[in-house]
């Protein structure tokens, strides 16, 4: 397989989460193409994909760009791994988003959840999963997607190194890891190995999900961490400026990037983080000592399922 390292020239190294309230997320997506975001992370689990479409068009509009010079990131979740049930969800997806195509279409977890309108099947605090359905299976239907010219990269999420070689023994091709990542989950043997296979990485909640709520009670808080506090007093920036700079800035190569927010001066601020902070090798060294492999986004917590180590 050819190692090609990452980030590749199809992913922009930047872009807006987009898993908050329908309400909330039309002008904030509409917001952030107008000030140059080009990638749109979206999922079917946020329950907001029609509200994202209209924060797309708006956007297009007022930023007067074509479809085309967005990247649009896409999830397949839980409840659709049956390989009959792919391709309807990923039109869906499309159709809701308004965007005709995707550039990126990610299977969320490597968990394939009881089919039917609960997308969240739990009985005594487990996951129901469906039984008889593989990740390869799954994703051999996704490729069909890739054929038809529904989506134009695939990859994963949530997976780990063992399952992503489970799928490449298959002889297939995954493009694209999305991944936690923040200064307590800095994910550094997951990233080198990603790279060394060619495979891009993306960071989701590179700020540590401080407003989740399903967040640990006992989970640190870079909010609340006084080496933290101190490079952002040490660069008269904010907390925030310190974590996504770090995250952009921590290889030489690169990560892509995508915290969410639904307020304009944040949006703004976390776009131009990286051209305002330069951060220096001793604070590099300062934030590598946060690193305790602390997960936000377990799935032991959500469904009892132990999925990392």
């Amino acid at each position: 397989m050819s190692k090609t390292g990452y980030p590749k020239p199809w992913i922009p190294k930047f872009g807006l989460g987009t898993i908050d309230p329908p309400e909330k997320v039309i002008d904030a997506v509409a917001y952030a193409i107008e000030i140059g975001y080009r990638h749109i992370d979206c999922a079917t689990i946020y329950g907001n994909e029609e509200a994202v479409g209209r924060g797309i068009k708006k956007g297009l509009e007022k930023a007067n760009i074509e479809r085309s010079e967005l990247f649009i990131t896409g999830k397949l979740w839980n409840t659709f791994h049956s390989p009959n049930l792919v391709e309807k969800t990923c039109k869906k997806t499309i159709e809701d988003l308004g965007v005709g195509y995707l550039d990126l279409y990610l299977m969320h977890y490597p968990l394939a959840f009881k089919e039917g309108e609960d997308m969240w099947p739990v009985e005594n605090g487990k996951a129901i999963l469906q039984k008889g359905v593989t990740i390869q299976q799954t994703y051999e239907a996704m490729v069909e997607l890739k054929k038809k010219g529904l989506v134009k990269h695939l990859g994963v999420s949530n997976f780990t190194v063992g399952q992503i070689i489970d799928l490449q023994q298959a002889d297939f091709v995954v493009e694209c890891n999305q991944i936690e990542l923040h200064p307590f989950l800095p994910q550094d043997k997951v990233i080198d190995w990603c790279r060394e296979n060619g495979i891009v990485c993306t960071a989701y909640s590179p700020l540590g999900t401080p407003a989740w709520n399903l967040r640990p009670k006992n989970a640190p808080n870079i909010f609340q961490n006084e080496i933290m506090t101190n490079i952002a007093e040490k660069h008269s920036c904010s907390i925030v400026d310190v974590a996504i700079a770090w995250a952009q800035q921590r290889r030489e190569d690169g990560l892509c990037v995508i915290p969410k927010s639904t307020t304009p001066k944040h949006i703004k601020s976390n776009f131009e983080a990286d051209k305002k902070v330069k951060l220096d090798e001793e604070d590099f060294k300062n934030i590598a000592k946060l690193s305790c492999g602390f997960r936000l986004v377990d799935p032991y917590n959500l469904w009892k399922i132990p999925l990392f180590d």
